[in-house]
């Protein structure tokens, strides 16, 4: 079972001081995800699971669910512009006919 922690290690120990600038800089490129593994419980067996593997397996399906929200936002985001950009130019269209009308 994964677990979730709001508490990391103070000051650069953590290692987010490194890309913060990004982080804030470039929200939609630079995402983080922080993945701690207990490895004191672990088994070495190749032959069944351990706990490093199922942790490993959970971590990797948690960050492919982030990347599949990631891509649904960014396309929705991208649906909305271009919905915007639609909405003007058929406003500045409108306008234009509205313009030829009241000339003759």
């Amino acid at each position: 079972m994964a677990k979730l922690a709001g508490k990391l290690p103070d000051g650069d120990r953590n290692g987010l001081a490194a890309i913060a600038s990004e982080l804030v800089d470039n929200p939609e490129k630079v995402h983080v995800a922080i993945v701690l593994l207990d490895t004191l419980n672990g088994v070495c067996n190749a032959a069944r699971d351990t706990p490093h593997a199922d942790a490993a397996r959970q971590a990797s399906d948690a960050l492919a669910e982030v990347r599949r929200h990631i891509i649904a936002d960014r396309r929705a985001a991208a649906v909305k512009t271009r919905i915007a950009e639609l909405e003007a130019e058929l406003k500045a269209e409108v306008a234009k006919l509205r313009e030829l009308v009241s000339a003759e």
